[in-house]
């Protein structure tokens, strides 16, 4: 795939027509950031920070939510009791805690004077509060397999706070770095006006539009924000997103594409941060859906996958390739499982003609359009499995419309990115759809791979460190075996920076924004 060369001419062109299809964006006559001030320490005070997100949302509730924004957005509104940045866990809510000695229980500090920003004290009853309703299925929805094993919660006093679990668990601080934490009072429109004890609070959500977010007044840390507030606006199209960058109507834009990425570095105001987001692009397949039901078919199809053309042709040859949902650096990585389904049509013809489908078969890959090179890695496996008598329609669908047939189950196959956020392969097993055995969408049931569930609360728990890397061995082996999903690409997403932008760093552990310490030059 060749890149694209932008000359002045096109982009003004191209911006007339952006403008035009997203009026959220402010008039390119107006610089994008507000005007603001230097306080005592030098950094400027004051201002609106415009951010230009590619995918749309439909509630500010942290446990149901499915759309990429909510790494922009969630921060702004919500904390943590402990967060994970920097290839670690540091202080968040709560400013320390510990362990006791076989890791059931945990003991968390947490950090005084700290409010909503409705101005009610932030307490120990309030995590219990939160606990609780994460332990809800139908409350927690996806933050409920994190909260499986956990017994009970327990405030000792208004600043302590001790959570106890059945048995053994590593990913008990990872659960808690995923649990943004609520006003239990406004709880019941957490959806639409959120309340928290983030940096910023919701001022006005237009939803598939924009959203505007203001300074919060009791925030904890004093002097943040610095910032006066936040405007996000929803631009799905990448090409736009990259135009209002380069015009001056927002000040940072996410998900920039490959191709626009000349674009942007053609402009001397402007620069690109490396966000290392913790998904990897994949297929995942229906089990409950002939024929994709039959092993020897999930096989074929992972045979078929060209991951280096999905590189080199989708990314310029950016990213790694990935074979598994683990990242390669992890000690529990079996490299012996790496490169199992090598690229090989001959071979998934074989396995179609073993299955019963000598003349191939027709089927649905569902796109989600709200991340980056999925369409096109759909269409490169298109290809391919066209080579074989395989005939794949293609059905791209943003992110609204993609996530809700997701749960629902309805599709034969999606091309999307999933993933956690992950220091122990538990948070991964619990919490990754086509991992977990509850609540997946892709039809791995409990009782159909009763050893493949065991194995997995078994690993979670296993003190012993080399029995535990030899349980996620085997594991890993059976999701192999299964080809329930295919892992293709682990990518870096480029987010567009302006200059003016002062102290903005990309989590790139969590994926998240922090904007508490991010000002605009004057």
């Amino acid at each position: 795939m060749m890149k694209k060369t932008y000359k002045l001419a096109c982009i003004l062109l191209a911006l007339l027509l952006a403008l035009t299809a997203c009026g959220t964006a402010p008039s390119s006559s107006q610089p994008a950031a507000s005007p603001s001030t230097a306080n005592s320490t030098g950094t400027s005070q004051g201002g609106i920070l415009k951010i230009a997100v590619s995918d749309d949302w439909s509630t500010f509730d942290p446990f149901f939510q499915i759309s990429l924004a909510n790494r922009v957005y969630n921060p702004m509104l919500f904390e943590t009791l402990i967060r994970l940045g920097n290839g670690k866990y540091e202080p968040g809510l709560a400013t320390e805690w510990s362990f006791n000695d076989d890791y059931t229980q945990i003991t968390l500090k947490l950090r005084e004077n700290v409010k909503f920003q409705d101005g009610s004290d932030f307490t120990a009853e309030d995590v219990v509060w939160n606990i609780e309703r994460a332990k809800n299925t139908e409350a927690g929805y996806h933050i409920t397999e994190y909260f499986s094993n956990c017994v009970e919660a327990q405030a000792t006093d208004p600043h302590t706070v001790v959570i106890t679990w059945a048995s053994s668990d590593f990913k008990i601080e990872d659960a808690l770095s995923r649990l943004y934490l609520i006003c239990p009072e406004t709880a019941d429109d957490v959806a639409t006006h959120p309340v928290g004890t983030g940096p910023f609070a919701l001022e006005e959500w237009s939803p598939s539009d924009h959203a505007t977010f203001v300074k919060n007044e009791y925030y904890w840390d004093e002097g943040k924000p610095y910032l006066d507030g936040v405007e996000l606006s929803i631009i799905t199209d990448a090409q736009s997103r990259a135009i209002n960058l380069v015009s001056g109507n927002v000040d940072i834009v996410d998900n920039i594409s490959t191709q626009d990425i000349g674009m942007i570095l053609e402009n001397d105001n402007l620069s690109i941060k490396e966000n290392v987001p913790p998904e990897y692009k994949n297929f995942s397949m229906n089990i409950t859906r002939a024929p994709f039901d039959n092993q020897l078919v999930r096989q074929a199809i992972a045979h078929a996958v060209d991951r280096e053309a999905v590189r080199d042709m989708v990314y310029d040859g950016e990213g790694d390739i990935r074979y598994l949902p683990i990242v390669s650096t992890s000690e529990f990585y079996p490299q012996d499982l790496e490169d199992y389904y090598p690229y090989d049509l001959e071979k998934a013809k074989e396995l179609l003609v073993e299955a019963g489908y000598p003349d191939g078969f027709e089927f649905t890959l569902t796109v989600n359009m709200g991340i980056d090179g999925c369409l096109e890695q759909a269409q490169i496996l298109q290809s391919s499995l066209s080579q074989i008598g395989v005939t794949v329609t293609l059905e791209p669908l943003e992110s609204a419309s993609f996530f809700p047939r997701l749960t629902d189950g309805d599709f034969d196959m999606v091309s999307f990115g999933t993933g956690e956020p992950i220091l122990d392969p538990s948070a991964y097993f619990d919490g990754a759809a086509v991992a977990r055995t509850t609540r997946n969408f892709f039809g791995i049931e409990e009782d159909t791979f009763p050893e493949y569930t065991q194995m997995i609360k078994q690993a979670a728990s296993e003190m012993d460190k080399d029995k535990r890397i030899q349980l996620y061995h085997d594991i890993l082996q059976i999701m192999v075996e299964q080809s329930w999903t295919i892992p293709v690409t682990s990518t870096v997403t480029k987010v567009g920076v302006n200059e003016s932008v002062q102290g903005f760093e990309v989590d790139n552990t969590a994926g998240e924004y922090h904007l508490e310490a991010v000002s605009l030059a004057e």
